[in-house]
């Protein structure tokens, strides 16, 4: 067998079939029963309700590449409806164009937002002033933009926002491995705003988002049909090993396979475990990089309950509101044909350890509050969907990049085994895309290593 793949969530999917465009074959994973990982579409009473992410970003062109490849239409958020809110005391207050992607790139315009008392806009002006950093240690995220910016415009608007992207506490982030760009703004420039305006290309006019009709698992669903028999589904590896030039892909209750290289594309706290006995510093290193935790609840209503006119994409909430809420998203706004005529379709994410174990009454009753407290909404959902993800999206604290580094050193050791993942750097669906890509022509290119039958 000339390539094993570990993991049947969208980065082994794509190792897998960038190895099979290439001529090579090979046999993909996966523990459960079914495909993609996080990304899990819901089809219901003419609902289209995403469990996990539900769009990619435009700039970003490796999804669109991949569905280019595959015949698979994309289709756009809703133009009317671009940008999104901030919560604050319960109240929605609109975000800057600048940050309608949710990317916080461009900050110009927080200085002209509602957002901001005069106080605050002064003192993020203060950026343009505010020597540069010169100690060259890493730096949390919070400590970064607190520092350019002020306390101010960082609580009301770029945690928030930080933390829909990240779902962690940017008090404890990375900004080397999170925002390098940003830190070499400083340093090049002086100035964060400054660069920023310098660097950045002119804002794009179109939508900032994008998804596939039918739900991301649309996507998936074609990646299985494509790939076949190399898919094997219900196939639970708990451990590899080497003996000679052949790599040993052991699985639970069946015969190990025999593979010439390895890709493990699963998380962190997975891979650990499967390289225990070949590397016990490399799985300390892996369990070491933490993860997310939240719980997704997605709720339908009759239109008519809903008072506000839900013209955005959601909103975010700031740490500062105290709330197990994080975020809010308006599917039905953002999509198209994602709720039937006369209904709409609400997401709410709640985040934190302790909320992944409340139990499905608590975490109902939270989103309920949550959307009348925003929205005005007082009656029952049609229904409620929860899906809970203990580890959802790992998180780069600081010293990141340093352990990514020994974990680099680690694997050099191990010719024809690679990591693949969002778990060294880039949380979303292009990311994964792109180091599965990157697994995959590593696989084929290093010496000794695989030849196209």
């Amino acid at each position: 067998m000339p390539v094993a793949v570990i993991g049947g969530g969208i980065t082994g999917l794509a190792a897998a079939w960038h190895l099979r465009q290439s001529g090579i074959e090979g046999v993909l994973l996966e523990k459960s029963g079914r495909l993609g990982g996080c990304i899990d579409t819901e089809r219901h009473e003419g609902f289209i309700i995403e469990h996990g992410p539900d769009v990619f970003p435009a700039r970003k062109p490796e999804v669109l590449a991949l569905c280019r490849e595959l015949g698979v239409p994309v289709q756009h958020t809703r133009r009317q409806n671009r940008g999104a809110y901030i919560r604050r005391a319960g109240r929605l207050y609109r975000l800057p164009e600048g940050l309608s992607g949710l990317v916080p790139t461009q900050l110009w315009p927080l200085l002209s937002s509602n957002l901001l008392s005069l106080r605050g806009r002064l003192r993020a002006l203060l950026d343009l002033v505010v020597p540069r950093r010169q100690d060259t240690r890493d730096e949390s995220v919070a400590a970064f933009f607190t520092r350019r910016l002020g306390k101010e415009a960082f609580a009301g608007l770029i945690e928030p926002v930080l933390g829909g992207i990240t779902g962690g506490d940017a008090e404890h982030l990375s900004m080397e491995a999170l925002f390098p760009q940003l830190r070499a703004a400083e340093q090049r420039y002086g100035s964060l705003l400054l660069g920023l305006s310098c660097s950045n290309p002119p804002a794009d006019t179109g939508t900032p988002l994008q998804s596939i009709p039918g739900g991301l698992s649309t996507l998936i669903e074609v990646l299985e049909a494509r790939l076949g028999a190399l898919v094997q589904c219900g196939s639970e590896v708990n451990r590899i090993t080497r003996k000679r030039q052949m790599w040993y892909v052991h699985r639970a209750g069946q015969e190990p396979i025999r593979a010439e290289a390895v890709i493990m594309a699963v998380p962190a706290w997975c891979a650990a475990p499967l390289v225990e006995s070949l590397n016990a510093n490399l799985a300390t290193e892996l369990a070491a990089i933490p993860y997310s935790a939240t719980v997704v609840a997605n709720l339908a209503f009759p239109k008519p309950l809903v008072e506000h006119a839900l013209d955005g994409y959601g909103y975010l909430v700031s740490r500062q509101e105290l709330s197990p809420v994080a975020a809010c998203t308006w599917s039905s706004s953002k999509l198209a044909d994602r709720a039937p005529t006369g209904h709409v379709l609400l997401r709410v994410f709640l985040a934190g350890v302790d909320v992944v174990h409340w139990s499905d009454e608590a975490v109902v009753e939270a989103a309920k509050g949550e959307l009348q407290l925003s929205l005005g909404i007082l009656g029952d959902p049609s229904w409620v969907r929860l899906r809970r993800y203990p580890k959802a999206m790992p998180q780069y604290v600081l010293g990141h990049s340093d352990r990514w580094k020994r974990i680099g050193r680690h694997m050099a050791e191990h010719t024809g085994l690679y990591i693949a993942g969002p778990m060294e750097r880039g949380i979303g669906i292009a990311d994964c895309i792109r180091s599965g890509r990157r697994a995959a022509d590593r696989a084929m290119s290093e010496p000794n290593n695989l030849m196209p039958e």
